[in-house]
């Protein structure tokens, strides 16, 4: 690269001494035309122009000579090289999701209507009202937690009173009990005033309407595990004296019970699920998991049975590409069934909100609006364990900016990349998604066993039956989505753009989607808001066979998010 580089100067600067030479001799013999003698025509106007072109024509050649050497593979086909594949992972995805158009592919995309109104509370600089673009048919609840004064808040606590009437024989200890129980609960069902965590509460309500079907399968999963882990307590109300014999006796009774209850379970279950909600750091995140807990509840999914961790959405410590290596690749990894659900949500219909983002940018434009989406990510085992209506896997590839080869654009093979400005990773990773696309890859199962020996001139294998990209057919239909943002993203969309050509080159018919302009200021919604609408248009194309694939841009690093129909049913 270095010696291509001192070759242009050589070029440019022979270039510029021709120029000028040619320059200065006209200027002079035009002001001494008497002087000028045919000796000197030959020498200064023929001689010296003329190997000075020739130079230039030779370090041209030479120049072009070395090109060529860079570009064509000099090893024979005995030398072996070093080719380091990106890994797929599979996953499977059941998702939901809330935006103004709608709730599915069909909805959203084709949804061409101007949803916005003008706010009745909210107003811009001027106290005009302000322009917004509200989900319309989430309603939002006053009290979206159940008041004590409900009878039905009553039905979860009334077996713990039962329990404690046959414990307490003085009725005075179990009012006791019970006052202090009503007083209690009455104070953690205090309502917030808060009208963004009230908003963010009917998101949240839609999302779990919207994925009641595999709610309710994981419900009666985790109350099968419960039944099996449920143990007899009834020997506490028996006489001391009494309890081992009354404990020996049920154990005899219900042994051949507890095997055969045992022998309907799989020897690995899913016995946790993972939540992790994430929300606007403008919310009441304590609110927000009580109302999610009472809602869970209501599915018969128990606290016991789930943990919540609470993801801030505008703290930019933590990106949604950590979550996807910290979690996501963890569960695809797993061979003991794992699943995890991811809740986004956010409003930014409120006066804090604007407060905090757009009154601080007078030149933003952004119409304040509001969206949700919950996904389930499982993997193979957990899919197989719970028999979820989805039967569509995805394939998550990690391109990396130490990916230590790129895709040269005039042979389409694997070459050593140069150092590259930030804004050309996009562009090399687009590269490399490109050729894995259209020649296939393979995905090692370690560090070490990523690096393949290859001969040279022939095509890379795959390493083992691990999950893998299969290479697109001639004449397929392609569906390319991307979470860019036209409007503020115009040079990654040209490169996207540049992208896509290359397909239609290949004689592919591609449609493609910019999906980036949904949530604009929420990262974690804009991606995976792109990645539920890329499992809803997967479902729809299935009887299509339509390729469909999802690209995200991160800041150092690019995932490929496909469908692998090669494994489906």
């Amino acid at each position: 690269m270095h010696s291509k580089k001192i070759i242009s100067y050589i070029m440019y600067s022979f270039t510029v001494i021709f120029v000028v030479y040619l320059l200065l001799v006209w200027m002079y013999f035009r002001d001494n035309t008497l002087q000028l003698t045919s000796y000197q025509l030959l020498i200064w106007f023929i001689i010296i122009p003329l190997f000075l072109f020739g130079l230039i024509l030779m370090i041209r050649w030479y120049g072009k000579k070395l090109e060529s050497k860079e570009t064509k593979n000099p090893l024979d086909t005995t030398k072996e090289i070093d080719i380091i594949l990106p890994d797929s992972y599979q996953l499977f995805i059941n998702s939901s999701m809330s935006l103004p158009e709608g709730n599915s592919w069909s909805e959203i995309i084709d949804n061409h209507d101007d949803l916005t109104h003008l706010s009745e509370s909210l107003s811009d600089f001027d106290g005009l009202p302000l322009l917004i673009k509200p989900i319309d048919r989430v309603i939002t609840a006053q009290t979206p937690l159940y008041h004590h004064e409900d009878n039905s808040d009553f039905d979860s606590y009334g077996d713990v009173y039962d329990s404690y009437d046959d414990v307490y024989d003085d009725d005075s200890e179990a009012d006791d009990f019970t006052d202090l129980s009503v007083t209690e609960y009455a104070q953690e069902q205090t309502q917030s005033a808060d009208d963004l965590t009230l908003r963010l509460c009917a998101l949240i309500d839609e999302q779990l309407l919207l994925s009641d079907s595999f709610l309710l399968i994981l419900a009666q999963h985790f109350e099968r595990i419960e039944q099996q882990n449920d143990e007899p307590n009834s020997a506490i109300h028996i006489h001391p004296d009494w309890q081992a014999h009354y404990i020996a006796g049920i154990n005899d009774s219900d042994g051949d019970a507890k095997e055969s209850h045992a022998a309907d379970l799989p020897a690995h279950t899913l016995s946790k699920l993972p939540i992790y909600l994430c929300v606007p750091s403008l919310a009441d995140s304590d609110f927000l998991i009580k109302f999610l807990k009472q809602q869970l509840a209501g599915y018969g999914i128990t606290e016991s049975v789930f943990t919540i961790t609470l993801i801030i959405a505008d703290d930019e410590s933590y990106q949604p590409i950590e979550f996807i290596n910290e979690y996501l690749i963890t569960i695809a990894n797993a061979t003991d069934p794992q699943a995890c659900l991811l809740i986004a949500i956010d409003s930014q219909i409120n006066e804090a909100w604007l407060e905090s983002s757009l009154y601080t940018n007078i030149a933003d434009s952004t119409v304040p609006t509001e969206a949700g989406t919950l996904l389930l990510f499982s993997n193979k085992a957990a899919q197989e364990l719970l028999k979820l209506d989805n039967d569509t896997s995805f394939l998550l590839t990690k391109i990396t900016n130490d990916y230590p080869h790129q895709i040269d654009a005039a042979t389409n093979n694997l070459s050593t990349p140069t150092q590259s400005s930030t804004r050309q990773h996009y562009a090399n990773h687009l590269k490399t998604i490109q050729h894995l696309l259209l020649n296939g890859s393979s995905t090692p199962t370690s560090k070490d066993e990523r690096k393949i020996k290859i001969p040279t001139k022939q095509q890379i294998e795959p390493a083992n039956a691990k999950p893998s990209i299969e290479a697109i057919l001639p004449d397929s239909t392609i569906a390319a989505l991307s979470d860019i943002n036209p409007l503020s993203q115009p040079y990654d969309m040209s490169k996207f753009i540049t992208f896509i050509d290359s397909f239609i080159k290949k004689d592919l018919l591609v449609n493609d989607y910019y999906l980036g302009h949904y949530m604009p200021n929420n990262s974690w919604l804009t991606l995976f808001i792109s990645l539920t609408l890329l499992i809803d248009k997967a479902n729809n194309s299935k009887q299509e066979l339509e390729e469909v694939f999802l690209v995200t841009k991160h800041k150092h690093d690019c995932i490929l998010w496909l469908t692998d129909l090669a494994n489906a049913p």
